[in-house]
């Protein structure tokens, strides 16, 4: 009798387990609704979507993805280059330290490159707050520095490739999802690079800066080694999308 319950119980969560996945099936074959906003184009809202949009960046169209609706839960959306930029760029001067602040990449990006965007987009960007490894750990040691940025680079615990973090960070789940295809970053022909990331890495190094491989690995590279950005930064969650059509392509 205790046997017949036993396969009676399997049979039915064998049967719950069936209807659930039917369920799970049915609901994705319904057509996704069509975006109205940044949020709802976001990788983690429905990425049947494509969760890409079209930015301007000196005139020219760059294609950017918009990876989570709530970056560092702070309400507002993360968008990341497709691509990485043109020019490498070293990460500090020769011998200098890893902190991240006020390093090459972060300057270029913030005071440079931020540029390129229209000034109708740059006043939109969200001032947002990230993690830093603090300056006077950078060699050893967790300490977490916070700053605002409208523009910045990515954690290596972000792209599910590590499991160091500074602190609250989560991962992304865009990369975690393909966490050694995805994380690899690559020019407009189709060859991959390594790119800068903001962590530092410790164990008493203080002039090696975290970076991501082209294999998907994460690096430690000499901060005077010119490597590749993809800066990343938040729009409103409501921010308002368009489709246009542009040399015969729905963009």
């Amino acid at each position: 009798m205790k046997i017949k319950r036993i396969l009676i119980f399997i049979f039915l969560i064998l049967g719950l387990s069936s209807m659930i996945m039917l369920l799970i099936k049915q609901l994705n074959l319904i057509p996704p609704k069509a975006p109205k906003t940044l949020k709802d184009l976001a990788y983690d809202s429905d990425k049947r979507l494509g969760y890409t949009i079209y930015i301007p960046e000196n005139g020219k169209l760059e294609p950017y993805l918009v990876l989570t609706q709530n970056y560092y839960k702070q309400g507002n959306v993360l968008l990341i280059r497709k691509y990485v930029l043109e020019v490498p760029l070293p990460h500090n001067k020769k011998n200098a330290s890893s902190y991240y602040a006020g390093g090459i990449p972060d300057r270029f990006i913030s005071e440079v490159f931020i540029n390129e965007f229209p000034s109708k987009l740059r006043a939109q960007i969200v001032e947002t707050s990230v993690n830093i490894r603090a300056e006077d750990v950078v060699q050893v040691g967790d300490k977490v520095e916070k700053i605002k940025r409208k523009l910045f680079l990515l954690l290596e615990k972000e792209l599910g490739l590590a499991y160091f973090a500074t602190s609250d960070e989560q991962e992304i789940k865009y990369f975690t999802d393909e966490r050694y295809d995805r994380a690899i970053a690559r020019t407009k022909d189709n060859t991959a690079r390594v790119w800068w990331l903001r962590g530092a890495r410790d164990h008493g190094f203080s002039n090696l800066a975290r970076s991501v491989t082209d294999y998907v690995g994460i690096g430690a590279s000499a901060v005077k080694d010119s490597y590749y950005l993809r800066p990343s930064f938040c729009l409103p969650p409501s921010t308002k999308i368009v489709k246009e059509r542009i040399d015969g392509q729905y963009l």
